[in-house]
């Protein structure tokens, strides 16, 4: 399921960690706009999961969003990264999250999906 969102990325110039598996057992992708020449990566960054079917999309600054399918997620990534690729960003711009059909959730919201994965 990352494979795609992986190489979609990548064919557009954008990067990727290796997926992480976090404490609880569930998934996390980070996804960024550049690769630092020493090594790892840079630019704007963000990270997204697929927890029990659903589609998450997180900032660094505790903000969570979800997204009603893979190609969403997909075209909200690239979108954020043709918007900024310099910085990472603590909130997305609402036109970028109204045009992917990404809708904001709380932290307990998130929760709520990681204790039922």
């Amino acid at each position: 399921m990352y494979e795609s969102i992986i190489k979609t990325l990548n064919d557009a110039g954008y990067f990727s960690l290796p997926i992480e598996i976090m404490a609880k057992g569930w998934e996390r992708l980070v996804v960024a706009s550049k690769k630092r020449g020493q090594g790892g990566l840079g630019g704007n960054s963000f990270w997204l999961s697929c927890i029990n079917d659903q589609w998450v999309i997180a900032t660094w600054g505790g903000n969570y969003y979800i997204a009603p399918h893979l190609k969403a997620v997909e075209d909200f990534a690239i979108s954020v990264f043709n918007y900024n690729d310099q910085n990472t960003m603590v909130d997305f711009p609402s036109a970028l999250l109204e045009e992917n059909g990404v809708t904001r959730i709380s932290i307990d919201d998130f929760n709520r999906f990681v204790d039922h994965s």
